[in-house]
């Protein structure tokens, strides 16, 4: 599962960001806080909501504690991120925590922290191990994505969300408070990017489907819902929501629907 991953990721950051390669150049050491990459909404999400994995609970505490000085380049004004090296250097979780790095010629990388439970020791609520992934995506060594996401996935009929409730999200424009009171709501998934100034969110979890279930998939800006998609549950096994995610916010950056608030 883990080759497929990375290949899907090293082609849709080719894909996506070809573009942008050429002008994504300078890279930031920076140490400067960057307030705004985990919103107090998004810490609410993840202590009220988020799915039951001791795994993502531990990968949720590094993550908090590395991106405080971490900072996204902007993809419309091209100002730089953090670099490959520091992120490298200064996220520093256990010893057991496995660490996978890809990169391309043409300027692409990412770096994976993978958390796992020990083989056998099974979450009771899932019967399956917990497991949970942080990725830092980067163009020409300038961090251009983070996110977090399981990478257990155990959809159970009675706890999706709806799809009248999913649809009623976007077509209200639903705030992030409204999302912990949405029932059977339990995030999967958070990643972020940054356009013109302005930072862009999605979260992930699981919703109802003519099938098992599938990933229902928002984007946030601006402390409310603008819009959605979804992601089959054998695609989110393949790949992780963290990684649709991206593809998501990364695909409106070319429809400008990221502009900045007046």
């Amino acid at each position: 599962m883990k080759n497929i991953k990375k290949g899907l990721v090293m082609l849709l950051l080719f894909t996506m960001f070809g573009p942008l390669i050429n002008h994504v150049h300078a890279t930031s050491e920076t140490t400067s806080t960057d307030s705004e990459m985990i919103p107090d909404w998004a810490l609410t999400l993840f202590e009220d909501t988020a799915q039951e994995n001791k795994m993502l609970d531990r990968a949720w505490e590094d993550y908090q504690t590395a991106i405080e000085d971490y900072q996204l380049a902007d993809l419309e004004t091209m100002d730089p991120g953090t670099s490959y090296a520091q992120v490298l250097e200064t996220y520093n979780p256990d010893e057991d925590i496995e660490v996978a790095e890809e990169s391309a010629e043409d300027g692409t990388a990412t770096i994976s922290f993978i958390y796992r439970a020990e083989e056998g020791d099974l979450n009771p609520t899932t019967g399956i191990e917990d497991w949970a992934q942080v990725d830092f995506y980067f163009v020409n060594e300038n961090l251009i994505y983070t996110g977090i996401t399981t990478l257990s996935l155990a959809f159970m009929a009675d706890g999706l969300v709806s799809t009248t409730d999913h649809s009623a999200l976007v077509s209200d424009n639903a705030s992030v408070d409204e999302l912990v009171e949405v029932e059977n709501f339990e995030l999967n998934g958070f990643g972020q990017i940054k356009v013109d100034g302005e930072y862009a969110y999605g979260v992930g979890y699981p919703k109802e489907s003519t099938n098992i279930g599938e990933g229902g998939l928002l984007i946030i800006q601006d402390g409310q819902v603008v819009d959605d998609s979804t992601a089959t549950f054998e695609d989110l096994m393949a790949y992780s929501f963290s990684g649709f995610i991206y593809l998501m916010l990364v695909s409106q950056v070319d429809n400008q629907v990221f502009e900045p608030a007046p």
